[in-house]
């Protein structure tokens, strides 16, 4: 999405991937891992990443949102 410019999956990561990613990040599930571990912050990177990559497509490159997620 980020190198090619492909609309079909700028819309997924706005509409799933944003708020599936938002759910992950505000209560952060740490499991049986403390916080100075790998995966945690593995966990957060990627969700960040993808909130970010979401919020910089519609700013920056001028994405927006039709709600039409057949690519049509």
């Amino acid at each position: 999405m980020l190198i090619f410019k492909i609309y079909p999956i700028y819309e997924f990561v706005y509409f799933i991937g944003i708020g599936g990613a938002m759910q992950a990040l505000l209560p952060p599930d740490t499991g049986i891992y403390g916080f100075p571990h790998y995966r945690i912050f593995q966990t957060m990177v990627s969700h960040g990443l993808l909130i970010t990559s979401g919020i910089c497509m519609t700013t920056v490159k001028g994405f927006r949102p039709t709600g039409n997620l057949s690519g049509g």
